[in-house]
């Protein structure tokens, strides 16, 4: 049997590959007045629905976001001074992963990049919360903070890496 390249189309492997969706995964950053404000709420999510893009609209313009439907504890936007304490809050969202993917997932983690010459971070206050249950999981998590950047990655134990049947 003779055949040219292009002539027999392969009938025994004809397998088509999909590969899962991405979650599109929504982390949210807000400056709130009091500490643990809102973290097992929806208070502040709602802060920047005028916003079509929030991300692009406070690139272009950090003041875009109105403060007029933001709750009294979101203080964006507004004047701080110096020595006021403030409370950052960096919301990493797992919401998207299923029940069918759950089994993937390698590392999880968060990074957040500020101007380490207008704040005095302590890193040893950084802490991590449950957004369900509102407990202190700051143990789970390896929380680094180097040349202005905060990073905080889920331990290993936590997660299962792929193929791991034993987990």
């Amino acid at each position: 049997l003779v055949a040219t390249v292009g002539d027999i189309a392969d009938k025994e492997f004809n397998n088509t590959v999909t590969p899962p969706t991405e979650p599109k995964f929504q982390p949210e950053k807000y400056v709130v007045s009091k500490e643990k404000y809102d973290i097992t709420g929806d208070k502040l999510v709602d802060d920047d629905k005028e916003l079509a893009d929030k991300y692009a609209d406070t690139n272009t313009n950090p003041y875009a976001d109105q403060t007029n439907n933001n709750e009294a504890e979101n203080i964006n936007t507004k004047t701080v001074n110096r020595g006021d304490k403030i409370y950052y809050q960096v919301w990493l969202d797992t919401t998207k992963f299923s029940a069918n993917n759950k089994e993937n997932v390698q590392s999880v983690g968060i990074s957040d990049d500020y101007d380490e010459t207008k704040l005095d971070l302590d890193s040893t206050k950084i802490k991590a919360y449950d957004s369900v249950t509102g407990d202190d999981v700051t143990n789970k998590f390896d929380i680094k903070v180097e040349n202005g950047v905060m990073t905080a990655t889920l331990k290993a134990g936590f997660t299962k890496s792929l193929g791991d049947t034993e987990n």
